[in-house]
């Protein structure tokens, strides 16, 4: 009874260990069809068959596994599968190069210091000798009787175990959360994967919308604020505001949702996902597109009279130039213990491409942002704004 109790839960642990490495496989197929691109041997319609086949086979033992009635075939298949990818992993090594498991996604990372083939044989041979008695020995698993051909013959033949007992059950359930254990911040991650390009798509409306504006206006970008007056009043359907030069960063669809947009001044194409209704813009306008290129240089600044609109046909690197910038804190929050450098935001570039990048990915721009600390409007930016804002050289300059 004990022995059969010990093959029992080996059989569970290495079912356990293969619905681990199916999961890995399932979250990042990117990262396993890269590690079968190392096995050489194959051909490679074989290898991009192989990238869908291994889990797909892991998953079906596993899901025969916890039907818990055919037991002893479901090891025999698992038994099969391992020996299988055990063979196909010593003929690649006998006839290739050493290629990259795969097998247990980035878990193998951490053993990078192991000789890797030794590892993998070792570790398959051993699960397969934990599966192989209760693939073999009759009386581990309980079998379904034969259908009784009488009453009688019924009411004589002992009734055959088919529930699971507690430990079965105990490792079936953490079988279920170790898989969601994985599945649940992989699906997060996916969910922030997908605001991110709604978020890009986004910021390639406003450039496109951008683009048009500048080609129905002569190449000129909205230039829409006052620069010798203290503020300007701009108008909403409902709503009335003041705004100081080079508060355009984040009023810039006054000028452009009449026109461009439908009107509509709550369009959701206007704010990044996740992030309620307002009239402010929440991508925001680079201001080293109201001023001249010389104001954004140190040695030519010489105040409000380079304050001045800008042209998209005199930007020298249309695709290292940022247009609109996004603030990925935004809609996902900053992390307190990630630096400034490192945090994730969004950019848009005048030729049209949008994408994310870390603060230290991008060049610096001007050190004095707006114009002084403070910086000329109360809304403005200082030195410390993302990259893209304040460029320097202004439109002729580059952001990366």
């Amino acid at each position: 009874m004990v022995r059969q109790r010990l093959i029992r839960v080996s059989a569970h642990i290495v079912v356990v260990v293969l619905a681990f490495a199916a999961a890995t496989k399932c979250l990042d197929l990117v990262a396993f069809a890269r590690s079968l691109a190392t096995w050489d041997v194959y051909h490679p319609i074989v290898r991009s068959a192989l990238v869908f086949f291994v889990p797909l086979l892991e998953l079906s033992v596993v899901a025969w596994w916890c039907c818990a009635n055919r037991r002893i075939s479901a090891a025999r298949a698992a038994l099969t599968l391992l020996v299988a990818l055990t063979t196909g992993y010593a003929v690649q090594v006998g006839f290739g190069r050493v290629p990259d498991c795969g097998c247990m996604g980035k878990i193998l990372a951490f053993r990078s210091e192991m000789r890797e083939v030794l590892y993998v044989v070792v570790r398959n041979v051993v699960l397969m000798l934990m599966l192989a008695p209760s693939a073999f020995i009759r009386g581990v698993w309980p079998e379904p009787s034969p259908p009784a051909t009488s009453d009688s013959s019924s009411s004589r033949a002992p009734a055959s175990r088919t529930a699971m007992t507690l430990i079965e059950t105990v490792l079936v359930v953490a079988m279920i959360g170790l898989l969601l254990a994985l599945l649940v911040p992989k699906l997060g991650f996916v969910r922030q994967k997908a605001m991110a390009i709604a978020n890009a798509a986004n910021l390639r409306t406003h450039v496109q919308n951008f683009t048009m504006y500048a080609n129905d206006f002569r190449g000129s970008t909205p230039y829409f604020i006052r620069p010798d007056a203290t503020y300007t009043i701009l108008r909403y359907p409902d709503v009335v505001a003041k705004a100081q030069y080079f508060d355009s960063w984040f009023t810039w669809h006054v000028a452009v949702v009449p026109g461009y947009y439908g009107g509509d001044y709550l369009s959701k194409s206007l704010r990044p996902p996740r992030c309620g209704p307002m009239y402010a813009a929440y991508y925001e306008y680079a201001c080293s597109f109201v001023a001249r290129p010389e104001y954004w240089n140190p040695s030519t600044r010489t105040g409000p009279e380079q304050w001045a609109p800008t042209r998209l046909d005199d930007v020298l690197f249309a695709s290292a130039k940022v247009l609109f910038h996004e603030s990925r804190e935004e809609w996902r929050g900053s992390d307190p213990q990630v630096s400034f450098e490192q945090r994730g935001h969004g950019f848009g570039f005048v030729d049209g491409s949008a994408f994310d990048a870390r603060v230290s990915e991008m060049l610096a721009g001007y050190p004095k942002g707006d114009g002084r600390e403070p910086p000329v409007s109360e809304r403005g930016h200082g030195s410390q704004y993302p990259p893209g804002m304040h460029t320097l050289d202004g439109i002729r300059g580059r952001d990366r």
